[in-house]
């Protein structure tokens, strides 16, 4: 069985973002788990300014609509702002409406809070139910500020277990709809 791709999407371009270092975490997890590749794609780099849907012919979204059409799931890592999620996380998702259909999601939520992203939580899975994704798993991330070191390294191991954790679940999914999505195509 081949490796599963799933990229790991950090949603926000913010500067001073405290969700990078949980972006770098994840990818580390993932790296180390037999049998997924990731890569991080930081919205930053395919996220425009404006809203760019996905039947309009763009050299810039092309080089999402690759990666997503690729992706056998996706991780997100997502700040809370505002008790929502960034736009600019909505403005990349937009290019590439196509690629999500029956493909898992896992969500990482990212707040300087003691919930760590719970509302945003609620906001976003309509989204990803109405771009065809299912959603499997997520972890909190709350108090982002004291779990990592001035080094951006993870000070609380309890992380590593939860992060097993939904990676295996979004493995299994991934592979059972790869199955789905070969059959339905």
């Amino acid at each position: 069985m081949s490796d599963l791709f799933i990229p790991v999407i950090l949603g926000t371009g913010r500067t001073g973002r405290q969700s990078e270092k949980v972006a770098n975490y994840v990818v580390e997890q993932v790296e180390a788990f037999e049998g997924i590749t990731t890569q991080l794609c930081d919205v930053k780099d395919f996220a425009p300014q404006f809203t760019i849907p996905e039947w309009e012919e763009s050299e810039h979204a092309e080089k999402w609509r690759v990666i997503a059409a690729k992706a056998d799931g996706f991780i997100v890592v997502l700040p809370e702002y505002n008790s929502s999620f960034p736009g600019e996380f909505k403005l990349m998702m937009d290019q590439a409406y196509k690629a999500y259909a029956h493909k898992p999601v896992a969500y990482c939520g990212v707040s300087g809070g003691v919930f760590g992203g719970i509302k945003e939580h609620v906001h976003i899975l309509p989204l990803w139910k109405q771009l065809g994704l299912v959603h499997t798993s997520s972890v909190f991330f709350g108090k982002v500020a004291e779990l990592f070191n001035e080094a951006g390294e993870m000070q609380d191991e309890k992380y590593a277990e939860r992060m097993e954790k939904m990676l295996k679940t979004i493995q299994v999914y991934a592979q059972g709809l790869k199955e789905v999505r070969e059959q339905l195509s």
